[in-house]
């Protein structure tokens, strides 16, 4: 995810063109590996790496349980809206991005499945489209910059080593000395 971690989701939906209607529901269930674009198919998530189960469908390949649900009973445009453990799932995709391999979407039941346009669809707003509303995070940002705590003033003697430590803070850090060992310019 390129989201700031500490980023909050409000809202999350999907929209996808139906191209077949089915009254059964679909699951979504978050991956646990990662897939390639343009190598993933049926049998592999990457060229010469198989799926534990044909679709994607083995517990080294995805969550057991799914996170939510989507029914299209029509061949149009169709958008469903995530809430709860929905929600959740995308949070936490935010909050640790390594563990955001996506989603699969699954037919529990055989046959009537929910067929929908891919991301290759000659028009555009035919595609599907994962849509988040998202607050960044309040307070501080994730990283400050360190601050050079103030050196004074310091004499020496022409030709001699000026030598000082500095001190900077930095509320991601722990505090740090930085020995400094200055030579006069010749």
């Amino acid at each position: 995810s390129s989201l700031e971690p500490g980023s909050t989701v409000d809202a999350v939906s999907l929209t996808v063109y139906g191209t077949n209607e089915s009254k059964n529901a679909c699951n979504l269930h978050a991956l646990k590996r990662p897939w390639v674009e343009g190598e993933v198919s049926w049998n592999s998530w990457a060229a010469g790496s198989n799926w534990a189960s044909p679709g994607g469908t083995g517990t080294a390949d995805r969550v057991s349980e799914p996170f939510g649900t989507i029914v299209a009973s029509t061949r149009n445009s169709v958008t469903f809206d995530f809430h709860g453990a929905s929600l959740a799932q995308f949070q936490s995709w935010i909050d640790n991005s390594a563990s955001n391999h996506g989603f699969i979407i699954t037919n529990p039941s055989s046959g009537d499945g929910l067929d929908f346009k891919s991301s290759e669809a000659t028009i555009v707003a035919d595609r599907p489209k994962l849509t988040l509303t998202v607050r960044p995070p309040t307070g501080p940002s994730t990283n400050q910059p360190p601050v050079l705590d103030a050196i004074g003033n310091q004499n020496v003697s022409e030709g001699s080593l000026l030598s000082f430590t500095a001190t900077s803070s930095d509320p991601d850090v722990p505090a740090r000395e930085h020995p400094a060992d200055i030579l006069p310019e010749e």
